[in-house]
């Protein structure tokens, strides 16, 4: 049983430390929304396929022959145990909530890479930029960025202006 209790953050950043990674993550349409499939690796070594069929349940486990590395993943998510706010005194991790923080990492890196990439060729015809009274939101002029239209930004929006994203991919 697990003696501290960690924050979310402590426990995503122990589960990233750990000897435990995924490759191959794949997500799908599933029955009940996003399915997913990947390979479970110990020390950079394969040891397991994971699936979730997304109709309920738990994760689906495909363990290679050798080592018992079921036990071992169980007993490594046990000794986490995370406060939150619905869990004041703490939960305790499982096999799949391991895997899921791995994988959602993963595919987290991938989606934010396509965010840049689209970001990127927006800015190749476009002036993009960001106002402090709009945070997470990029707008966008249909033109090319050039210096003048820095200065009508500038003009425009004043210290409202927070970024001109061309600005990071010239």
């Amino acid at each position: 049983m697990p003696t501290t209790i960690l924050t979310e953050a402590q426990a995503e950043q122990l589960i990233q430390d750990s000897k435990w990674s995924v490759k191959k993550v794949k997500t799908m349409r599933g029955h009940d929304g996003d399915a997913m499939s990947c390979s479970l690796y110990r020390d950079g070594k394969e040891v397991c396929e994971v699936y979730d069929d997304s109709w309920g349940g738990e994760y689906m486990y495909h363990w290679k022959e050798g080592k018992n590395f079921e036990a071992e993943l169980r007993e490594f998510a046990k000794s986490i145990r995370v406060e939150s706010e619905f869990f004041p005194k703490g939960m305790d991790y499982d096999s799949d909530m391991v895997v899921n923080s791995l994988a959602c990492t993963i595919l987290e890196a991938k989606e934010a890479k396509k965010e840049e990439n689209r970001i990127k060729r927006a800015c190749k015809t476009k002036t993009v930029f960001t106002l402090k009274s709009k945070p997470n939101h990029e707008l966008s002029y249909k033109r090319v960025y050039t210096p003048e239209m820095k200065t009508f930004l500038i003009e425009k929006y004043g210290d409202d202006l927070q970024e001109i994203i061309n600005e990071k991919f010239a």
